[in-house]
């Protein structure tokens, strides 16, 4: 830059200087509106720390702690992580879907959601978070699916109770036959399959095409 002419050296500023209102404008156009129900991008946990440690970097930790996040978690945490209390539910996916329902701004002013393990509970915590408009038309289903996955019990009284254990049930036989049973091995590639547009909104539509696996 020191040998460049002066033209040069007024190019090279005036294409810095455009580059980082650029950058400065998408930061803009991906905050979500005031109130906006928005699709949340899924980060894996391995890339958090780096994210996090920049600052603002609109990750929401679901169904884990992290001590730099905003969290929605039923894990016990420190008072000032936990959410507010009337997002709070017996599940994370409760949570979650309070926050969907309230448009609570711990939702809307994020951009971002991960979590550090793949179970139940943590898998359709992070599928509401990432579709929101499905999750809510879906909730009933999604409340008691986190529930049997988390707690084991089943009460097939309750709206959402048969869809639930159904899709529970599926979770756990596809997460054991194509990668490992919960917690015994690595859950990095469990995500980006479980997590493909349209495969669980599939199941949900459609149950009795995976029938073998419920």
């Amino acid at each position: 830059l020191a040998m460049a002419s002066s033209e040069q050296r007024t190019v090279l500023f005036a294409a810095a200087a455009c580059g980082v209102a650029l950058y400065g404008l998408s930061r803009l156009l991906l905050r979500p509106a005031p109130g906006a129900r928005r699709r949340l991008q899924f980060v894996p946990w391995k890339l958090v720390d780096v994210a996090a440690k920049a600052g603002n970097s609109g990750i929401l930790a679901v169904d884990c702690k992290h001590p730099h996040l905003p969290c929605l978690t039923h894990h016990k945490t420190k008072e000032e992580q936990m959410p507010p209390k009337n997002l709070r539910g017996d599940t994370s996916s409760d949570m979650v879907l309070n926050a969907l329902q309230q448009q609570s701004t711990i939702l809307t002013s994020a951009s971002a959601v991960t979590c550090n393990h793949f179970d139940v509970d943590a898998f359709v915590s992070v599928w509401s978070a990432m579709n929101p408009d499905q999750a809510i038309r879906n909730q009933a289903v999604l409340r008691r699916c986190a529930h049997i996955g988390d707690f084991r019990e089943l009460d097939l009284s309750l709206p959402g109770a048969a869809l639930g254990l159904k899709a529970a049930c599926w979770l756990n036989t596809v997460e054991r036959r194509l990668f490992s049973r919960p917690f015994e091995d690595s859950d990095e590639d469990k995500w980006p399959y479980f997590l493909e547009r349209g495969r669980f909104d599939s199941f949900l539509a459609g149950p009795e095409a995976c029938r073998d696996d419920w």
